[in-house]
């Protein structure tokens, strides 16, 4: 089925998009979604450079497109599809944006790289434009796409650096994915520039702090990235480099998946108490996912742990007993779906969440007893207990956990609703204003949040202690609420029973 129809004369043109004349694999239903597929990408790869060294640029960047919908990891087509839109931008002053036919080739498509590959389009099309970069940067991340994500935010905090207009929460954004990404250098300078943006940001300055005693990365050339050849370039050996650049790919064709499981099995047993042929035949693994694959991961790191005493084997093999816990749970809803009625299969998924949830609690408390100066430990774990009913246990940990980097603004809340959940509604109202206390740099959730907290824990002191202006206050914040978000939580309820509790307290 041809996507779409072209009436250019130019040499290499067709009057489709089907590469090389083939029938393409298109789904007929808008529903269906596209599927990787390296076999069929390559021949749109192919044809891409065909029409492109024959200047025809707009439809090799359809190419491009149409094929990295379908191979999403592969770096070199994503140079070479902002080498022809910048080749078709020098031919074309006037464009403005994509054209019909390559909007259409994203807008007809269904499948986890549609974003990605729609982000890459309107920043291909929109170089000046950089939140576009940083979106399809952010959805490369997604994608488990380092690579891609290093190469376009590279190009985008460049960008960024000679905008005035450029703003704190896109450089702290662009500081996370340098971060997921690995690539530390670049990490801190977003983030150092976020700060400039920002001076009285703290919390900021830390987190940046921490960034910058990670940076190790520059030894593998990422502070290279963007000059000829990027920070691969230190890899020599082409095997070696097809090896690794397979290996790193969060989505394989299932041959290229068994290859390197087996190359990652052969390894392991040449070494089988060597702590990276573990951790890496695990991983390979788990990414493979077949019958058996999650339990097989689970032996070897534990195994590996009984030999070496290395514990950070034994938090890989927990975090997958968890994710069993976690697919269980999922397949029994899915049941449930289709049986709505049966109450044994609900009762089922009842006694299933509260197992996960004292497994998760077991394990953060192991964790924490083996990283007891890992504050992002605390709060994880605080969080597990405070969900599971256990309050002032999870107060415990979250006071040491409110200064993990970044877990400040959550801590305070979860601390805040402890003390409500055991009555301390003093102790709860002084947590909301802390929480409050730096509202210029809170997200909207969080700002609703610790309003409404504040709110909740004042109307209590209001009824309690008959105190008017506790009352008042607390009619104050629902109202602002209510102005911000009007259908948040039961806020129309409880500003009408302030409202009331208020002409009590007056008469």
């Amino acid at each position: 089925m041809a996507i779409f129809k072209r009436k250019s004369g130019k040499e290499g043109d067709q009057t489709d998009s089907q590469p090389n004349g083939a029938e393409l694999d298109i789904p007929e239903s808008a529903d269906a979604a596209l599927q990787p597929d390296p076999r069929k990408a390559k021949a749109f790869f192919e044809r891409a450079q065909t029409v492109h060294e024959t200047t025809n640029y707009e439809y090799a960047m359809t190419m491009w497109l149409s094929g990295l919908l379908r191979d999403w990891s592969n770096f070199e087509a994503m140079e070479k599809f902002f080498a022809s839109t910048a080749a078709f931008l020098r031919d074309n002053p006037k464009a403005k944006g994509p054209t019909k036919d390559q909007s259409m080739v994203v807008r007809d498509a269904k499948g986890p790289a549609t974003k990605f590959v729609s982000a890459i389009l309107e920043w291909g099309t929109k170089p000046s434009d950089w939140a576009d970069g940083l979106r399809a940067a952010e959805e490369a991340i997604k994608l488990g796409q380092s690579e891609q994500a290093i190469w376009l935010g590279d190009r985008v905090l460049g960008k960024a650096l000679d905008d005035k207009k450029a703003k704190k929460a896109q450089m702290v954004k662009l500081m996370e994915v340098f971060r997921q990404a690995g690539a530390f250098e670049l990490a801190v300078r977003a983030g150092e520039f976020a700060c400039r943006l920002d001076p009285s940001d703290a919390r900021l300055q830390a987190e940046v702090r921490n960034l910058s005693a990670e940076e190790t990365m520059s030894k593998g050339g990422y502070d290279q990235t963007g000059q000829a050849g990027g920070f691969r370039k230190n890899i020599r050996d082409l095997d070696e480099q097809r090896r690794l650049d397979e290996a790193d790919r969060i989505v394989k064709s299932e041959e290229t998946v068994d290859r390197v499981v087996n190359e990652a099995a052969a390894d392991y047993q040449q070494r089988p108490n060597d702590l990276a042929a573990i951790q890496k035949y695990a991983k390979i693994l788990l990414e493979r996912d077949k019958p058996g694959d999650l339990k097989l991961a689970h032996n070897i790191l534990m195994r590996g742990f009984n030999e070496t005493a290395n514990y950070r084997l034994k938090q890989q093999a927990g975090e997958i007993r968890l994710r069993a816990g976690r697919r269980k749970i999922a397949e029994l809803r899915t049941r449930l779906a289709g049986e709505p009625d049966n109450a044994e299969l609900a009762a089922l998924i009842d006694s299933a969440t509260n197992e996960l949830a004292q497994a998760e609690i077991a394990e953060y408390r192991e964790r924490v007893a083996n990283y007891p100066t890992d504050l992002a430990l605390k709060f994880e774990l605080g969080r597990r207990l405070f969900d599971a009913g256990e309050y002032e246990a999870a107060i415990q940990q979250l006071q040491e956990g409110q200064n993990a980097p970044g877990k400040l603004v959550d801590a305070l809340l979860y601390l805040a609703h402890s003390f409500e959940k055991l009555g301390w509604n003093e102790e709860a109202e002084q947590t909301y204003r802390r929480a409050l206390a730096d509202e210029g740099n809170l997200t909207q959730e969080l700002l609703l949040a610790s309003r409404y907290g504040l709110m909740s824990s004042l109307e209590a002191r209001g009824r309690e202690n008959r105190d008017l202006d506790a009352a008042e206050e607390a009619l104050k914040l629902a109202s602002s609420i209510a102005i911000q978000q009007i259908g948040y939580r039961d806020v129309r309820d409880r500003r009408t029973e302030l409202q009331a509790l208020v002409k009590e307290l007056r008469g």
